[in-house]
């Protein structure tokens, strides 16, 4: 399971307020596919339909500056300003692989 960072204000940011909550919750679903997907905040034109995201919408989510038209689709805005990333997440899963192992390792050896 993957998973992304989201502003506590994020329901209050007068971008979200502005497209109303169908379309709040369009981008929230667009974001959530990008980090399940570890595409970086970008979303392939041929992906829409999997979010699931009208073309519609996502025009709608640029105009409104929460997504930004790039060359064969869309990248959610400050993407990077709030996510981690590829870089941090394999470093991240590395030391929980090791930590899992560790403990594993112990619980083996009869010892908690």
């Amino acid at each position: 399971m993957e998973w992304m960072r989201l502003d506590a204000g994020y329901a209050r940011h007068p971008k979200v307020l502005a497209v109303g909550p169908r379309l709040a919750m369009a981008h929230l679903r667009a974001m959530g596919w990008c980090a399940e997907q570890e595409t970086g905040g970008h979303i392939p034109t041929a992906a829409l339909r999997a979010i699931p995201l009208t073309p519609r919408d996502a025009d709608a989510l640029v105009e409104a500056r929460l997504l930004d038209l790039n060359g064969d689709g869309y990248q959610v805005h400050d993407w990077t300003d709030y996510q981690p990333d590829q870089e941090s997440m394999i470093v991240r899963r590395g030391r929980t692989r090791e930590r899992v192992r560790a403990h594993r390792q112990r619980q083996k050896e009869g010892g908690e």
